[in-house]
């Protein structure tokens, strides 16, 4: 077994991006990852591979300043073995990771070597599913909903609003008016969309919050409070499913939390199904 490294993108890309669009939606993160990243900004990355003869076993990105560890085995391949080379192959180059980020088989075993070679204690672990729209169901609407992309100031407080609720449920984390329009602004260049009523009011809103090779991750989904409960969600996702659809997109995903048993069961109404267990473990 050998570790392969590269020193550019454009290497990296070349050897490595089929690979990883042969399975789009599950490597959602690391396409979206490399191709946002500039040429310059890769220099103190580590872009790798794990071969083993003539297999490819792992592909590998640590991007900093995150040092994040993102990793996908074409042969899923998630042994012992593996995982000790992976995580000795690291602790070697000197690479302090703050958080690994992957198949939950794999990210545990990868974590419990790379503890074990630093004495790095780890954090916090938080479950997540990937989950792709395999077909686009039809379902009731009871309610017709306007679906509108924000890219100017158009309802800014409201979205506002929005966020900062999002951000002290999800996150247990209370935001600025100033930290929310930052975040405002990052979706909107995203794609930001929202869903109103007939009086208007927003009941509703996403974002496409990463760009894949034939399609888009879908994140950010925010019912406020007072609108919970009317099908808004399920409504509203299925819209702007099928609106990217009609613009040609021909993957859709999500990225959710496994303990959010009711969007989970949302998303899987419009046609969303789970692909994947996804552990996220950051370390001390």
């Amino acid at each position: 077994m050998k570790l392969k490294t590269y020193k550019t993108k454009e290497e990296f890309c070349k050897d490595n991006l089929k690979l990883l669009e042969k399975e789009e939606a599950l490597n959602n993160i690391m396409i979206a990852v490399i191709l946002d990243a500039k040429e310059e900004e890769v220099e103190n990355w580590l872009l790798a591979r794990v071969e083993n003869d003539s297999k490819i076993e792992m592909i590998i990105i640590i991007n900093k300043p995150k040092n994040g560890l993102l990793m996908y085995s074409p042969t899923k391949n998630y042994s012992d073995e593996i995982s000790e080379f992976i995580a000795s192959e690291i602790n070697k180059l000197d690479i302090d990771l703050l958080e690994i980020n992957s198949r939950k088989q794999l990210c545990e075993n990868v974590a419990k070597y790379y503890t074990k070679l630093n004495g790095k204690k780890i954090k916090s672990k938080k479950d997540k599913y990937i989950l792709e729209l395999t077909k686009l169901e039809e379902i009731p609407i009871n309610e017709k909903l306007e679906l509108v992309k924000i890219e100017n100031e158009n309802c800014i407080e409201e979205i506002c609003d929005n966020i900062k609720e999002f951000q002290e449920e999800a996150h247990k984390k209370v935001i600025t008016n100033d930290e929310a329009r930052e975040h405002a602004n990052i979706h909107m260049k995203k794609g930001l969309y929202v869903f109103k009523n007939d009086k208007g009011e927003i009941v509703l809103q996403a974002m496409t919050s990463r760009k894949l090779i034939n399609g888009y991750v879908i994140g950010a989904v925010v019912t406020p409070k007072k609108y919970r409960g009317k099908g808004y969600g399920k409504i509203g996702i299925y819209l702007l499913s099928n609106k990217l659809l009609n613009d040609g997109a021909k993957v859709l995903a999500l990225y959710t939390d496994a303990k959010n048993e009711i969007s989970n069961h949302v998303y899987e109404k419009v046609g969303y199904k789970r692909i994947s267990e996804e552990l996220l473990i950051s370390f001390e």
